[in-house]
Order: C-alpha cells, then structure tokens, then sequence
C-alpha cells in the first residue's frame, strides 16, 4: 500500500512539474509577442519621425507606417 502511494505521490508532483513548465513556456511565448509588437511599433514612430521631420504629409505617413493621424500629430 505505501508503494501505491508514493507511485501516485510522484505521479502528481510530475504533473505540477509538467504544468509549472508549460505556464512558463507560455508566460515567455507572450512576452516575446509583446517585446516583437513593441519593436514593430517603435520602428514605425522612428520611420514616421524621419518623414515629418523631411516634410511628409501625415496621410502619407500613414499610409505607409500603419500609424493613425493623431500619433503621427505628436511626434
């Protein structure tokens, strides 16, 4: 009987294991999302800046940075 036990002791403490890894898999996944997205976005109000600053319609910056006209207004 205590064999059963500790079979199924190990058995449950593998599982939190496995269940520990898998919400720290998927926690770094997001803020890898995250980090690429805010890359992404900080890329295009770099672009957008340039092409204010080189005289760019705010309606051709956003057309082609993907931004809307009131981010590209407080640049």
């Amino acid at each position: 009987m205590h064999m059963i036990l500790k079979k199924a002791s190990e058995r449950e403490i593998e599982r939190l294991k496995q269940t520990a890894i898998n919400d720290w898999t998927t926690m770094m996944n997001s803020a890898r999302e995250e980090g690429i997205k805010e890359g992404i976005k900080q890329s295009r109000l770099e672009v957008a800046q340039k092409l204010k600053k080189d005289g760019f319609e705010p309606e051709f910056i956003a057309k082609y940075t993907g931004l809307t006209l009131s981010e590209i207004a407080q640049l």
